[in-house]
């Protein structure tokens, strides 16, 4: 019954489609933004984002040109498909475009915060965005990762994977390989050794479920929200006991401390800190399995990452000694393929940027010398992926072109993709806190995964979104240790 049902809801919108072109071919005015048309109070083509958000605009775009207006669900937006556009975005003063206009919807839609909004909202921007922001700085990005030796992150991350392929026989989900490890490593450096086990499958769940959520076209609510239900009560029980072990407790204390000082109470502080996980986790995992998808798919250069990895395990003596590293020693010419493979990864699978509000009348000007006229209320929408394959400025842009940036001359604590239209990362004042942390994590992964196993492909192989390109749990290899010595 509900596959019928979702097949007539698809030839629904399939006839919405063709409708909504033949609206646009005879309705369309001419000196404005082009508009998209709905059927269904932008429903319709919330829907159609979220099934397949590059496939949308990328048809809205061949259709109305890199600059137009679309209805997602509830949300009224101008979308700017340019890298100058968006990078005009990203620098336009606050005066005229707020970039907060995401934070009560997706305090919303991740974590369900509707009351005490605005008091929830006055401790993240005073407490805790700096202290994210101090421990995840390039600077301190080491202190945070590197706790007792026994529990760096490399080494953690390292004991993640061993547990997870030990009690996995068989085939093994890709996206589960390069997530749960990852997700749970993670979770315990910050977090500590207290921090509730057992939450991914439940995290998963609802992280699949946010696009539909942000878009109001969630068919099925109940298990996300039994997900998300359980994961609030994990985390309430974890902030009432209190305790930080094993990790750098100027982070999670941090956390603690701004509840307390706040009179946060044990469950909106869960929200808080499900708000936290999700930004941390969700476009951070998906990076990761696109990235060793792509490698796989990429024999020449999976062969010259494989050599940049090797030598470095030789140069430090053992993987070990590697994962020990400072995370500044993963981010040195020594590593300039598979940084570039990363950055790669995600120029390919960025989606779009930030959403911004326009405090007044105005013009945006481009660089290029064009203007967009913005009213005051209209929301900006940055296509990243339409600015991602500018064959202008990425040539051959569909293709995973490994080495695309690691010719660039290194800059320590510079990204190798400073200087060009890349904004997979947003950027401006409020570029990703996270960036640092997240470039690591996945180099981490990828050195362990890489270096100790070759993949083939499983029988049960087979391929919606908010942030980068999601994927599906179906994608199985099969794991075979590279060398003869016994790594685990």
């Amino acid at each position: 019954m509900p596959s019928l049902t979702l097949a007539a809801f698809c030839i629904l919108l399939k006839l919405a489609d063709i409708t909504a072109n033949i609206c646009s071919y005879f309705f369309h005015v001419s000196g404005s933004l082009p508009q998209v048309p709905t059927l269904f109070g932008g429903y319709d083509n919330g829907l159609l984002y979220a099934l397949n958000p590059c496939g949308f605009l990328s048809k809205c775009q061949q259709r109305y040109g890199p600059v137009y207006r679309v209805s997602l669900g509830s949300w009224r937006l101008i979308i700017v498909s340019s890298g100058d556009a968006i990078s005009s975005v990203f620098t336009a003063s606050s005066q005229l475009l707020r970039n907060d206009v995401m934070h009560p919807e997706m305090a919303y839609v991740v974590a369900g915060v509707k009351a005490n909004y605005t008091h929830l909202h006055g401790v993240m921007i005073r407490e805790l965005y700096p202290l994210v922001d101090r421990c995840l700085s390039p600077r301190s990005l080491g202190q945070t990762t590197q706790g007792p030796k026994s529990q760096a992150f490399g080494l953690v991350l390292l004991s993640q994977i061993k547990n997870f392929i030990q009690d996995h026989t068989g085939p093994i989900s890709l996206i589960q390989l390069t997530g749960e490890p990852l997700y749970n490593a993670t979770n315990l450096v910050l977090l500590g050794s207290a921090f509730p086990a057992d939450t991914y499958r439940d995290f998963q769940t609802l992280n699949k479920s946010i696009p539909y959520r942000f878009t109001r076209t969630l068919l099925w609510f109940w298990p996300s929200y039994a997900a998300r239900m359980r994961l609030l009560k994990s985390l309430r029980d974890y902030l009432q006991r209190g305790q930080v072990i094993d990790c750098n407790d100027r982070f999670s204390s941090g956390f603690m401390q701004a509840f307390k000082d706040n009179n946060i109470q044990s469950w909106e502080g869960a929200q808080l800190v499900l708000n936290f996980l999700w930004g941390v986790h969700s476009n951070t995992m998906n990076n990761a399995f696109f990235a060793l998808s792509f490698l796989r798919g990429n024999p020449a250069g999976l062969a010259r990452v494989r050599t940049e990895i090797d030598s470095a395990v030789q140069r430090f003596g053992s993987l070990e000694a590697l994962l020990q590293a400072d995370p500044e020693e993963l981010d040195d010419p020594a590593f300039k393929f598979l940084t570039s493979a990363i950055m790669e990864t995600m120029r390919l699978t960025g989606l779009h940027a930030g959403v911004r509000r326009a405090t007044c009348d105005f013009e945006l000007r481009v660089r290029d010398g064009t203007t967009i006229p913005i009213k005051k209320g209209e929301f900006l929408f940055g296509n990243v992926h339409a600015a991602h394959m500018d064959a202008t400025v990425f040539p051959n842009p569909e293709a995973f072109v490994m080495d695309r940036f690691a010719q660039e001359p290194y800059r320590r604590k510079h990204l190798q993709t400073d200087g060009y239209l890349f904004h997979a990362l947003g950027g401006g004042r409020h570029i990703c806190k996270g960036r640092w942390l997240a470039i690591y994590e996945i180099k981490a992964l990828l050195i362990i995964l890489l270096y100790m196993f070759d993949f083939s492909p499983a029988v049960e192989n087979s391929a919606s979104c908010i942030g980068v390109v999601h994927t599906e749990d179906n994608i199985f290899v099969r794991l075979s240790l590279r060398q003869v010595e016994d790594r685990l």
